[in-house]
């Protein structure tokens, strides 16, 4: 693979506006030295204000409009900005996994990341995000989460973003390998991944948002790491393992129940949280998540607008993706029981 690239991928944080240049197909690195990008595919370059430029740009663009709208739903906020540095293994993963929230329009959400699988085989690129691409033995003998970079044999761990913050050295490495074999009590199935939902006070009526409750989501679903299921798999080195990764379907009710008790035990938490029906036909039938907030009054005694929010099926299950990631036992365990439960949004069948 050419310089170009391997340049680019020795960098283990990207801005959001580098990686739309990056998955549009382009390297922005030498443009404030040169007014030249290069293109991945052959390393030519082309000059600002050309028509290639121009063409690439509006690419460029229209990948970081996407980018910006999966960072921040899966964030939980309702702003970034483009200088904004994230774990670049997780800004391919968003690129390549989880883009398609919308069916019917399917090729406005799919970005096609063309040199994703020989990085991942190169080990540039760590397993998860592609893990179709190697034989058992040899994620084995990697592990899904390490990678290293090309112009060092270091091997690294997966890193994840610091809790409300996504500034430089606002990262942390996750303690210890993941790769040894590791005996809990418990062993989880799935832990957290490059995204952790930023907290917003949801009793202050200004923030009274859809994000409001992600973090909510968040900690519910993160729950059944640590809840031991009755069903075990046989997985070396582990004597009990926990629940798997749940789908989307399972974690909808799970939220619903576990919204519903909050509300139960705590009044004043004020949000109200059920299935989002769907009519197919004359039949309504249970969808995704819909939440409202209930508290009658603002501070000032005045009423509130009741403004309802709702998450898709697809959507839970693209922030799921997001916020957790399999184990090497949550491997394992797809593995026991002949499980593929990801769902990798491909291109359509021609």
């Amino acid at each position: 693979m050419n310089k170009t690239l391997l340049e680019i991928l020795d960098k283990e944080e990207w801005e959001v506006g580098l990686a739309a240049w990056i998955f549009a197909g382009y390297s922005p690195l030498k443009k404030q030295q040169t007014g030249m990008i290069v293109r991945l595919a052959d390393e030519e370059e082309f000059a600002f204000g050309s028509f290639e430029y121009r063409e690439a740009e509006k690419a460029k663009n229209a990948i970081m409009d996407l980018l910006a709208e999966r960072i921040m739903e899966s964030n939980g906020v309702s702003y970034i900005s483009t200088t904004f540095p994230f774990d670049r293994n997780w800004l391919v993963s968003v690129a390549t996994v989880a883009t398609n929230e919308h069916p019917v329009t399917y090729e406005e959400h799919y970005i096609d990341v063309w040199w994703a699988n020989w990085a991942c085989k190169k080990h540039y690129l760590p397993a998860y995000i592609a893990p179709e691409l190697l034989s058992d033995k040899e994620r084995k003998e990697r592990g899904s989460f390490s990678w290293r970079r090309p112009s060092s044999e270091q091997i690294l761990e997966l890193r994840i973003h610091g809790q409300w913050k996504f500034g430089p050295g606002n990262y942390t490495r996750v303690p210890g390998s993941l790769r040894g074999p590791v005996k809990l009590k418990i062993m989880p199935l799935f832990q957290e991944g490059a995204v952790r939902v930023s907290h917003q006070d949801i009793f202050d009526p200004d923030s009274n948002k859809k994000f409001c409750v992600y973090e909510f989501f968040q900690d519910t679903i993160r729950g059944q790491s640590s809840v031991m299921a009755e069903k075990q798999a046989v997985i070396e080195d582990v004597e009990k393992h926990s629940m798997p990764r749940p789908t989307a379907a399972v974690a909808r009710d799970l939220i619903i129940k576990e919204a519903r008790k909050k509300l139960e035990d705590d009044p004043n938490w004020g949000w109200v949280v059920g299935k989002r029906a769907r009519v197919v036909g004359k039949k309504a039938h249970g969808g995704g998540l819909e939440w409202y907030y209930n508290r009658p009054e603002n501070t000032a005694g005045q009423p509130m607008p009741q403004e309802r929010y709702t998450l898709s099926m697809a959507g839970l299950n693209s922030r799921i993706i997001d916020w957790f990631i399999k184990t090497e036992a949550g491997v394992a365990y797809d593995e026991y029981f002949h499980l593929n439960s990801d769902k990798y949004f491909k291109p359509p069948k021609e």
